[in-house]
């Protein structure tokens, strides 16, 4: 009697053990998750309000977003699940939140807020707040030719000590002394056919030599540099706003002794006036 018993109670050890390792197993399982969707959750799509319009029969257009096309998502609607297109963010940035606020959760996506406002965190949930729109740091960032740690430990430039920048080291974001760079000499050709849509380059420093990173019509490559003259004469003073259009951007794009000129709003082929003999009959008439 007394062996059945300690077996018996040996059984229920062995039961209750079980138990708490399942228990550890689904709270590792459930934190796991929730970690990983805080470390994504700016990448989630969210989906749109849904429709108000009545719905006569309920029908599941899908299930899961892989069922979409053209990168829509599986939402709900009052007929059943379909494939909407996600919510963009609005512009601008969250401001940084220096301190913690109240642990609640007012908004979980931008088009929760009003206006221009955005839902950012406030150091313990998440309120509809004024966006800052943040311009870059001048200069330019070095280029990256390795891969560093892979850690975003900025995603602006305001959130980097003095003149630094937030830039890519290859697989992350990191801060950075900034390279003030100077374009060299010379002006790009002009690009009369498409090239490759391949971005080799970003900027002149990239290029060897005296060559330049322009444009190539889809992409930007490293080419041989044009020096170009201008036009002897002077652009006639635009009183009025033409059509805004690039037909030009230097004199030798244009014919004959035509010159490159502003037309109020854009850039066409004009022809050109000469200041001299415009002083001369100035000056007559005056005498």
């Amino acid at each position: 009697m007394h062996t059945s018993s300690s077996i018996q109670g040996v059984h229920d050890l062995h039961l209750l053990h079980l138990k708490i390792m399942k228990l550890s197993l689904a709270v590792v399982l459930i934190i796991g998750i929730s970690i990983v969707e805080l470390a994504h959750g700016d990448a989630r799509k969210v989906c749109p309000r849904e429709s108000t319009y009545q719905c006569i029969m309920h029908w599941d257009q899908c299930k899961e977003d892989s069922e979409c096309e053209h990168n829509y998502i599986c939402c709900p609607g009052p007929c059943g699940n379909e494939c909407r297109s996600p919510v963009k963010e609005k512009p601008g940035q969250c401001p940084v939140s220096t301190k913690y606020g109240i642990c609640v959760e007012e908004c979980s996506h931008d088009f929760e807020c009003d206006g221009k406002q955005k839902c950012c965190s406030n150091g313990c949930g998440h309120v509809c707040m004024d966006s800052m729109h943040l311009r870059e740091k001048p200069g330019q960032c070095p280029v990256s030719t390795k891969y560093g740690i892979c850690v975003e430990e900025c995603s602006h430039d305001f959130e980097c000590d003095g003149k630094q920048k937030c830039c890519s080291n290859g697989c992350g974001h990191v801060c950075m002394d900034s390279m003030h760079l100077k374009e060299k000499p010379g002006r790009c050709p002009v690009s009369i056919k498409y090239g490759i849509c391949v971005e080799e380059c970003s900027h002149d420093s990239e290029c060897d030599g005296k060559q330049k990173c322009c444009s190539n019509g889809c992409g930007h490559v490293c080419m041989d540099s044009m020096h170009l003259k201008e036009k002897p004469g002077q652009c006639p003073v635009s009183t009025k706003y033409g059509i805004c259009v690039e037909e030009c951007s230097h004199d030798s794009e244009c014919q004959d002794k035509q010159k490159c000129c502003s037309n109020g709003c854009g850039h066409v082929c004009m022809d050109s006036i000469h200041l001299k003999g415009l002083l001369k009959v100035y000056s007559k008439d005056v005498i």
